[in-house]
């Protein structure tokens, strides 16, 4: 099988960085066949301890950069006939523990 495999380093949290960078593997990369979200950042820490702005900073990896991923590459892999997407979460969005709520709500919505 011949196959090419790119690795790109991007701060996820940063929309307009990612969106440069996704640009750049439509350059780079005639068809993307496969797409894997799979970041993730999990604080430790009880929910009424959590600023608003970490709240957005977590939100941020570990739903947004999901769905601007999707936006930015869907539409190629629809032109070229098709493509795979995978899109991790966790288990843990089940077990509601006080320390986890934040991310175990993040993790929930990449599943619903």
């Amino acid at each position: 099988m011949n196959c090419k495999v790119n690795v790109y380093s991007v701060d996820l949290t940063n929309t307009s960085e990612l969106t440069k960078t996704l640009n750049l593997i439509k350059q780079e990369t005639p068809i993307v066949d496969v797409l894997i979200n799979n970041a993730g950042y999990d604080p430790r820490y009880p929910l009424l301890e959590m600023s608003e702005e970490e709240w957005n900073h977590l939100f941020q990896l570990n739903v947004v950069h999901y769905f601007i991923t999707c936006r930015e590459l869907l539409p190629d892999m629809i032109k070229a006939g098709g493509g795979s997407i995978i899109m991790t979460s966790s288990h843990v969005f089940w077990i509601a523990k006080p320390d986890m709520i934040a991310y175990n709500t993040t993790k929930a919505a990449v599943i619903v």
